[in-house]
């Protein structure tokens, strides 16, 4: 009993050592807006039919060079990565709003662990309607803990990202009930017209879902999607990921004719 009692003692006090490291999730205010530590960039999402952008992921970029999964998961430590996620999730509606355009929607991923903060969400006080919005599930969330009536019964779109890196494919669809799919580039490398890409795509026109195919990086990934009737796509070829201020409104809409 004592030796426990020492290891809690030692686990408090590394637990308040760690928390008082951490940088603040909000770093201040200025002129009555709360910016953040972390900036947030954008990456388009393109049909490849229209060839239009019709989506922007957010995404975190710390400013002091770590990457994302370094942050959350000292912020994970310190039971704080709820309240980071909540910031990081406003302030990527608010700058996304000079940004986006008629139509387009903003997709933002969301921790397990803020999906069951459902005061967070049923009130929904961000800058941007529900309908502008899709949340993005990683599939390796923990299906068990996952309680989505809230965002089903509110119209909030959800995706599934990563889809088919995980040990649960095809039951992470049907408890989700995800609105788009997203799939990386470990299926798209081989640009092989009977592998598992071309199979998910006659089941997502079956499931009314929407496919997004991720890590374009040449003209020939595009020209292999649009021979497999994949409409939406995102990587670096179609474009890297900016900061809001960085795009010119209303440019960039049209990508490359000579998909056609």
């Amino acid at each position: 009993m004592a030796s426990s009692s020492m290891d809690g003692a030692f686990c408090c006090k590394t637990r308040t050592k760690l928390e008082q490291n951490l940088p603040p999730v909000y770093a201040t205010m200025v002129q009555g807006e709360v910016k953040l530590v972390h900036r947030i960039a954008y990456q388009p999402i393109w049909d490849l039919v229209q060839h239009e952008i019709i989506a922007y992921e957010a995404l975190m970029r710390p400013k002091d060079g770590r990457t994302p999964t370094e942050v959350l998961s000292q912020y994970r430590d310190a039971n704080q990565v709820v309240s980071l996620d909540q910031g990081l999730i406003q302030q990527a509606m608010h700058d996304a709003r000079p940004l986006l355009e008629e139509g387009q929607l903003l997709m933002a991923n969301v921790e397990p662990e803020t999906l069951h903060e459902t005061v967070f969400w049923e009130s929904w006080a961000f800058p941007l309607a529900v309908p502008q919005v899709v949340l993005e599930i990683t599939e390796r969330a923990s299906l068990e803990v996952l309680h989505l009536d809230t965002f089903h019964g509110m119209g909030v779109s959800l995706a599934l990202d990563d889809f088919g890196t995980g040990m649960s494919n095809l039951i992470a669809l049907e408890r989700i009930q995800p609105a788009w799919v997203k799939m990386g580039r470990e299926f798209l490398s081989e640009h092989n017209q009977l592998g598992i890409l071309s199979s998910m795509v006659t089941y997502c026109d079956r499931m009314n879902i929407k496919l997004i195919v991720e890590g374009i990086e040449e003209l020939s990934d595009v020209a292999f999607l649009q021979d497999i009737d994949v409409r939406y796509a995102q990587g670096f070829y179609l474009g890297k990921p900016k900061f809001a201020d960085e795009y010119e409104k209303g440019s960039g809409n049209t990508y490359v004719a000579y998909w056609n």
